[in-house]
């Protein structure tokens, strides 16, 4: 059993719920540090839900796979100041370590992040298209006219980028793949984030900022101090997106090739 008492102990009682509740009984197992954490910030006061956001907010930019625990954290706490008054009334009670039947369906069906392998290459490129269709439509960017257009792709093109050194990782939840994110290692200190891509029928569920989260992760792991990315410049909502992820604008250019003009973006690591 959770045997947290207290005022303190029932606020974490409360994240430890909704971590259940939002990621399956895997999060279980962070109710301990979480309130340690916790106590050693607050003391014996009931722990602030922005207290707890913090926790998971260092979590998600830690290295390896603390990232995903703190998105958890992060997704929880936000859930319950929205639910507050629900998750108080059924907090009060001790919640058994092992969750409910239906947290552990919401387990089997929470997304899963995998590295793409060869044999993924038409896969990945069906998410690109079918994700980058929206962006197509609302600049006018057709396959006639612009030979970059994932419509005028082939899987060969995936593969020759894995061949350049370009990893790739799919998203998926319950089996169905949802998005993909790739990344180059450009140099020692620079990582590139590229291919973004989350089906539409599967957006407005934080998959976007898993996927990111994942390559800022991973380029900690590399060693790396930079990760830079390049959008259309005048998709300024999807700019407003990455500023709240972390990145900075730093140029904006325009190519030949590209019948667009590009803002470079970057997220320099402390």
């Amino acid at each position: 059993m959770l045997a947290f008492t207290g005022p303190l102990g029932r606020g974490c009682t409360y994240v430890a719920q909704g971590i259940a509740e939002h990621r399956g009984f895997f999060y279980y197992s962070l109710s301990k540090p979480i309130h340690e954490e916790a106590k050693a910030r607050k003391g014996r006061r009931k722990v602030p839900f922005s207290v707890l956001q913090d926790i998971g907010n260092e979590l998600r930019r830690r290295e390896g796979p603390g990232y995903l625990a703190g998105v958890a954290l992060e997704e929880a706490g936000m859930a319950l100041q929205k639910n507050q008054g629900e998750y108080k009334r059924r907090g009060a009670r001790r919640w058994p370590l092992r969750p409910r039947s239906c947290c552990r369906t919401r387990a089997l069906m929470a997304p899963i992040i995998r590295e793409a392998t060869r044999e993924d290459a038409a896969l990945l490129l069906r998410l690109i298209r079918e994700s980058f269709e929206t962006v197509y439509q609302r600049f006018n960017l057709r396959p006639e006219t612009w030979r970059g257009h994932a419509a005028n792709k082939e899987p060969a093109w995936i593969l020759e980028a894995m061949d350049k050194g370009h990893r790739f990782f799919v998203l998926e939840e319950g089996g169905a793949p949802c998005g993909c994110v790739a990344l180059e290692r450009e140099d020692a200190a620079t990582v590139h984030l590229r291919r973004l891509a989350v089906l539409p029928a599967c957006r407005r569920r934080g998959y976007g900022r898993r996927l990111v989260d994942l390559v800022l992760a991973e380029a900690r792991r590399l060693g790396a101090h930079r990760v830079v990315l390049g959008i259309v410049a005048a998709n300024t909502e999807l700019q407003q997106w990455y500023e709240r992820q972390g990145f900075v604008v730093t140029e904006r250019k325009r190519y030949d090739e590209l019948p667009f003009e590009v803002t470079h973006m970057a997220l320099e690591f402390p």
